[in-house]
Parts: C-alpha cells; structure tokens; sequence
C-alpha cells in the first residue's frame, strides 16, 4: 500500500515510513537499524555500524568514539 505525503515527499510506502536509522560512531554513515548485522552493546546502549571495520574499531576503544570531541569521519584510523 502507498501513501501520497505531499507534493515534496513523493510517494512512500509504509514500511520506509517504519525504517529507523542511526549514525555510525564511527565514520558518521547513516546506518538502517532492522536487521542491522554490524551491531555493538555499550553500557546498556546499542550501536550501529555501517560495516565489519567500523564495529571492529569501536569494540577496540569505544570511549574514543563516544568522546564528546570525537568528530566522525571516514579517516578515523
């Protein structure tokens, strides 16, 4: 079933409507959140990873990504 949201937002379905996303705290990607497979538990908190190598990095030192300074970006390394 489709929706009309308005001449700006063009036709969406119900399921897009219902897509969560979340930024990766590493490189800053937006990241959907169903069935996400890159996935990190912190302190009671979920993150997400838009892949193997930014999960990796954050396991490694999660208080670094966390940092309120930390900038995301694509050359975290």
């Amino acid at each position: 079933m489709r929706r009309r949201l308005g001449d700006q937002l063009g036709t969406v379905s119900a399921e897009e409507l219902m897509m969560a996303t979340a930024i990766d705290r590493v490189c800053g990607m937006e990241v959907e959140t169903n069935d996400a497979p890159y996935t990190a538990e912190h302190e009671g908190t979920t993150y997400y990873f838009c892949g193997k190598g930014c999960l990796l990095d954050f396991r490694e030192d999660p208080e670094k990504f966390l940092a309120p300074d930390y900038k995301p970006g694509m050359h975290h390394g």
